[in-house]
């Protein structure tokens, strides 16, 4: 039993492929009318497969608010309190699905983040766990932005590898290091005149400053 059934006008084909791929993507199994046998009779195949789908998802351009086949799924849709409207054209919604809420994709790009509301629709109707739902988007990124943070992180260690052997960094590590020795510093406290003889007093003064 398919989860979602895609309604939509034949003259907007490829758009909907890119929606249909991204629904697979999640992990949701879709028909749509590419999926109709050699030599099955149309009408019969299509309203076997909507009877047995969780969810329909219906597709609203300028084409497919005029079709009759497009309107009659929704319709099913609408009865069984399962369908989920999207918007891919700025169009008037057919009159009888205005009261239900319509996710407006009128310029999208064709990435998983533009559908996380006609995601969570669908896994709301479906009955998806909250375990079981895909992070949007995530799986597809997430190889790239690891191979990114290893990448970083070895430009980084070569950057510092050369900084180390060009001198730079020694420097650096003597300032930061209290236990090196250009760090090490000696304290003068007041030289005192032990001597009685207040004449030499100057030279005690003297003393203490120059070493200070």
């Amino acid at each position: 039993m398919p989860d979602v059934f895609v309604s939509y006008a034949s003259e907007d084909r490829t758009r909907v492929s890119a929606l249909v791929s991204a629904l697979e993507s999640e992990g949701y199994s879709v028909w749509w009318d590419r999926r109709i046998g050699v030599g099955s009779s149309f009408d019969r195949e299509i309203e076997q497969a909507i009877a047995d789908s969780s969810c329909v998802l219906v597709v609203w351009t300028g084409h497919s608010i005029e079709s009759d086949w497009v309107r009659t799924e929704a319709q099913e849709g609408l009865n069984r309190k399962i369908l989920v409207p999207v918007l891919l054209e700025e169009v008037p919604v057919p009159l009888a699905f205005r009261r239900t809420q319509t996710a407006n994709l009128v310029g999208w790009q064709e990435t998983p983040e533009e559908l996380v509301d006609v995601f969570t629709a669908i896994a709301r109707i479906t009955g998806r766990k909250s375990e079981d739902k895909v992070h949007y988007g995530s799986h597809t990124k997430a190889p790239r932005n690891r191979s990114a943070v290893v990448l970083a992180s070895l430009f980084a260690v070569l950057a510092l590898g050369m900084i180390y052997y060009s001198g730079v960094w020694h420097p650096l590590l003597e300032e930061e290091n209290p236990e090196s020795p250009a760090n090490q510093k000696l304290a003068i406290l007041t030289t005192r005149n032990l001597t009685g003889d207040h004449n030499l007093d100057w030279f005690a003064r003297g003393l203490a400053e120059r070493l200070n």
